[in-house]
């Protein structure tokens, strides 16, 4: 009995892309971090944004799995998924998601009406424009999801009490510039996966040479938005320094591509973009308490 509540609660939490809303939370929340001493002395409502941020993006990722089913279980990157798998039924996860979902919204709606407003749009760019309707339909598609990589940033400063102001919208810029190349490159990786399940994908589309030249000016974007957030004077020198160093390996990376455009290359480059963020917002949070 306690092993088969195990594997079903296993089911659940692996609908959610676990890796993909830890990173987002992960962002949110450093970006949070950076408002201190504005929250200073309410803990509980520090806590209180973390966990209306972690239940909206679980509660959105698990719809898109809901929404994805049917070639999730053509992928083999996916095949392993809760639904294709049968672990759940198509209804419980919906109901889940979308459960989820809503309980993050509740407790915004409760503290901070204003900020819900992100958690939805966030919603809204991910499960409906992108995998509701674009994924499908057009080349281009994640460019018009990526806004929704803003939204944990602008719904954290909103449910502490700050405007959106031009510092949380270069923050979001970041994760924008860095959603279509992190994609692309998973995608020039497993082109025949997205081919076999009909998903027109950049690089089935425009080729592999176009995708590399994109995934290189979208992450030089990056590095250079996050470059010039050193340069802006929110940040200090630790940020600065070591945002130059982190970008150096990060373009290097790039440019490896690039100069040789291969599976392998676009893999090793999708591997990294994702600690590349972590740590590019971990070092912001770390420059903030240096500079106290």
């Amino acid at each position: 009995m306690i092993n088969c509540w195990w594997q079903r609660a296993k089911a659940y939490y692996q609908l959610t892309k676990p890796k993909t809303v830890w990173l987002l939370v992960l962002v949110g929340m450093a970006s949070a971090f950076l408002i201190f001493p504005r929250w200073q002395g309410e803990p509980i409502k520090l806590a209180t944004c973390f966990l209306a941020l972690l239940l909206s993006v679980a509660g959105t990722n698990a719809v898109t799995c809901w929404i994805d089913k049917d070639i999730d279980k053509l992928m083999e990157r996916t095949s392993n998924r809760p639904l294709p798998r049968g672990e759940l039924t198509p209804r419980a996860a919906l109901l889940f998601g979308l459960t989820t979902f809503l309980s993050g919204c509740l407790i915004s709606l409760y503290l901070e009406p204003e900020a819900t407003i992100y958690l939805v749009l966030g919603f809204i760019f991910s499960a409906v424009v992108y995998n509701g309707h674009l994924k499908r339909r057009s080349s281009l598609n994640i460019l018009f999801a990526s806004p929704a990589g803003m939204m944990p940033i602008f719904f954290s400063w909103s449910f502490l009490g700050e405007k959106i102001s031009l510092v949380p919208f270069l923050l979001g810029l970041l994760v924008v510039f860095w959603t279509p190349a992190h994609i692309w490159s998973l995608a020039f990786f497993y082109s025949s996966d997205y081919n076999k399940a009909k998903v027109p994908m950049l690089p089935l589309v425009a080729g592999e040479k176009k995708t590399i030249r994109l995934i290189a000016l979208f992450n030089a974007l990056l590095a250079g938005t996050s470059i010039g957030l050193g340069l802006s004077g929110f940040f200090g020198k630790f940020y600065l320094i070591t945002a130059l160093v982190l970008n150096f390996a990060f373009l290097a990376l790039t440019v490896f591509t690039y100069l040789k455009p291969s599976r392998e290359n676009s893999w090793r480059l999708f591997k990294f973009s994702s600690p590349y963020l972590a740590l590019l917002f971990l070092i912001m949070v770390a420059d903030r308490f240096l500079s106290l």
